[in-house]
């Protein structure tokens, strides 16, 4: 039997076996640090794209090339929503930066690191409520 990356992805979705496990490529748990891409890029001869996206907070591909997805015949594929324009990153003297929930962030050897957390110092339920998670929502929203 051999599926469409579609009806393979469905199959094993509905606890149904495919005619192998879907791979992935890309989400948030199965992505890749941006200089290990370009050196895959680079390996496989592939240019460069205009599409391909690198999120500048974390040092990850966001936006993968097609030719590199299909090479590799990964099935799933990302929809990404626009962003909206109250997205901000505040920069700090020290080379950190906090985004819109608070999150604080640096370059550790590479890597975009949480360094400290609106949750760090929450010890009770009443802790966790004090905290406008809505603003927070809203602020992260995205349009289209």
């Amino acid at each position: 039997m051999f599926l469409s990356h579609r009806e393979r992805v469905v199959r094993a979705l509905n606890h149904k076996e495919p005619d192998r496990v879907p791979l992935d490529l890309g989400g948030r748990v199965s992505t890749m640090m941006q200089n290990a891409y370009f050196n895959l890029k680079n390996a496989l001869g592939l240019e460069p794209v205009d599409y391909e996206r690198i999120n500048q907070d974390w040092f990850v591909v966001e936006e993968f090339d097609e030719r590199v997805l299909q090479r590799f015949d990964i099935d799933f594929r990302r929809v990404f929503l626009k962003s909206t324009e109250r997205y901000k990153k505040t920069l700090q003297p020290n080379g950190s930066w906090v985004d819109e929930m608070g999150f604080v962030r640096k370059v550790v050897s590479g890597y975009g690191e949480i360094t400290y957390h609106p949750l760090r110092d929450a010890k009770t339920a009443d802790d966790v409520r004090s905290i406008n998670f809505q603003t927070h929502m809203i602020l992260t929203e995205h349009m289209g």
